[in-house]
């Protein structure tokens, strides 16, 4: 598969595609056949092999020259400074913790799978475990390879998301290798049978539930305020019983919300590809701009990199200067490349920084003058002259009247 991938892309690589086009040809020729590898086979591929293909497609992406946006950032999404060029990794992620949606929401013609797999759970249900830790590497349906990669992955998502493997109220309290007590994990078949499953049920209002209240509200044999300070104890030795700590990852809140909708492969991965984070060299700009802007601002100017044109070409300019890609004088010299970082298209006695270059140069300021009042004469509405609106595409800065926006 990987030799048949290198191939095809050594094949296109001289034909006469951008690289958002490059990008899409990726996604609609080459995605789909390694989706179908992962959903296929359920072991994970060797490092290497993800190496491999990311090299391959690199390349790809940059007609074999160094890259100057880096794989990682073009894999991201636009709203975060990327192109959302395929992520193999979180592609094979996202297959692997497609089972556990069905973990969580088995379906009928699905049973006689989930059968044999909790057959190697024995006591401990299939929907329970994503919320035990790690300890389940020595439990015995960690020798089952498909339960084996499945919860990997999900932990590997887990850290991914920035969340956390650890105890949570959506965490089971009987057959749990987490809460032992004399190296047994705790099971109290009356209070299961009574609807007592998870901590979530030790909790309300926020607090933990005294004795009383819970045999009053899972109808308990008063008699067995010993057995409550058994679970308790035992649940107490390993993590503490406070609902702020107690509250689970994100993901695993947003995997049982998609258990039941269609196109959950899709949805997966975008919830592991956003990490609420911008990649655009942010400080430059604000450094050079002087502006303070609210955390939303970049976002927006990623999105109207897309809104601002459907021509994909003028879209490709647009993030380049974002990323600020460009090679400048000050750039060269700094490279050692050139002996001066003055700029050498005017008289200003200057370094060619990226925004004299791009603003400042009196050339391309005579430039931006042109374009302006051209539009402006074009539009009859007054566009102004910054490099907020003309270099980053601040569209804030345009508020024309209602009959004409």
């Amino acid at each position: 598969m990987l030799d048949k991938v290198t191939e095809d892309l050594r094949r296109w690589n001289n034909l006469p595609i951008s690289l958002l086009g490059r990008i899409a040809s990726v996604k609609m020729k080459i995605l789909p056949k390694i989706n179908y590898l992962f959903s296929m086979i359920p072991l994970k591929p060797p490092k290497q092999w993800f190496q491999r293909l990311d090299s391959t497609t690199t390349k790809f992406y940059t007609r074999n020259k160094k890259p100057k946006i880096s794989l990682s950032t073009l894999q991201k999404n636009k709203d975060e400074g990327g192109l959302e060029a395929p992520n193999f990794m979180h592609y094979y992620l996202a297959n692997q913790i497609l089972y556990l949606t069905e973990w969580l929401n088995p379906k009928e013609y699905y049973n006689t799978w989930l059968e044999i797999e909790q057959l190697d759970c024995k006591h401990i249900k299939l929907s329970d475990l994503p919320f035990i830790t790690a300890t389940l590497k020595h439990h015995n349906c960690f020798k089952n390879p498909l339960i084996a990669s499945t919860l990997t992955a999900w932990w590997k998502a887990l850290d991914i998301t920035n969340g956390q493997l650890k105890t949570s109220i959506l965490s089971p309290i009987w057959h749990n290798p987490d809460f032992k007590n004399k190296k047994t994990p705790l099971y109290l078949k009356t209070w299961e049978e009574s609807g007592i499953t998870h901590l979530q049920d030790l909790f309300e209002n926020d607090k933990i539930r005294s004795y009383n209240n819970l045999t009053q509200a899972f109808d308990i044999n008063k008699s067995n305020f010993l057995q409550y300070l058994q679970v308790t104890e035992t649940i107490k030795k390993t993590t503490p019983l406070d609902l702020t700590t107690l509250q689970p990852p994100e993901l695993a809140i947003y995997m049982k919300k998609i258990s039941t909708k269609s196109k959950k492969l899709s949805k997966i991965y975008r919830a592991l590809s956003n990490t609420n984070c911008n990649y655009l060299p942010i400080a430059k700009w604000e450094a050079e701009l002087s502006i303070t802007p609210s955390t939303d601002f970049w976002a927006e100017i990623c999105c109207n990199t897309f809104k601002m044109t459907k021509n994909t070409n003028l879209q490709l300019i647009q993030y380049k200067v974002l990323h600020r890609s460009h090679i400048t004088q000050q750039k060269m010299h700094k490279m050692g490349f050139s002996a001066t970082d003055i700029c050498s298209q005017c008289t200003q006695n200057t370094a060619d920084s990226y925004l004299h270059a791009l603003w400042l140069c009196s050339p391309v300021q005579h430039f931006w003058i042109l374009i302006t009042e051209k539009l402006s004469s074009i539009l009859d509405y007054i566009i102004p002259l910054s490099p907020n609106l003309c270099l980053i595409g601040d569209l804030t800065m345009l508020q024309p009247p209602a009959n004409q926006s």
